[in-house]
């Protein structure tokens, strides 16, 4: 495969009010982080605009838990949050970074490439997603998670909950 050939993305969805809150990011800081900004609008074109009810629970959106592996490095876990928010120390990773931009819309078993200069590429790929708690009309969260290219889903303990004896 040659640098020039077509690639194919994987179709990504975003909840309206994602988008219009992310849409206003991009006006505010076009002209500060370009390549980042750039990435974030580029997704913002292709994605399909849901209600948030209707954005399925495994799909990333703000808020959202992820488990990832960048580059084929060792899974990681982050929330994707607003700038505002932002600390990766602590596992949460901004929008407005070339990692937040890739990982918005994106589903288990869904990768996306970019860019880092003219020869660095940076692939991330989605494990696990766990939706915002309150997300569209859901009051828990549900965890979905890709093993061997096969998807199922579970729905998590509400946190501080004793799973009982059936976790065993």
């Amino acid at each position: 495969m040659t640098w020039d050939a077509p690639v194919m993305l994987a179709p990504i969805v975003v909840s309206k009010s994602d988008y219009d809150r992310l849409a206003g990011l991009i006006a505010v800081a076009e002209h500060s982080v370009s390549a980042i900004v750039s990435l974030l609008r580029s997704e913002m074109q292709r994605a399909l605009v849901l209600p948030a009810q209707e954005v399925p629970p495994e799909v990333v959106r703000m808020g959202s838990s992820v488990v990832y592996s960048l580059d084929d490095a060792a899974p990681k876990r982050a929330v994707l949050v607003f700038p505002e928010t932002g600390d990766e120390v602590n596992g949460r990773v901004s929008i407005l970074t070339m990692l937040g931009a890739a990982l918005i819309g994106l589903s288990p078993g869904q990768c996306l490439a970019w860019r880092d200069g003219p020869y660095h590429l940076h692939k991330v790929c989605i494990i696990a997603v766990e939706s915002p708690l309150g997300a569209g009309s859901r009051l828990d969260s549900t965890v979905v998670n890709v093993a061997f290219g096969r998807k199922s889903k579970t729905k998590s303990p509400p946190s501080g909950d004793d799973p009982g004896p059936q976790a065993a």
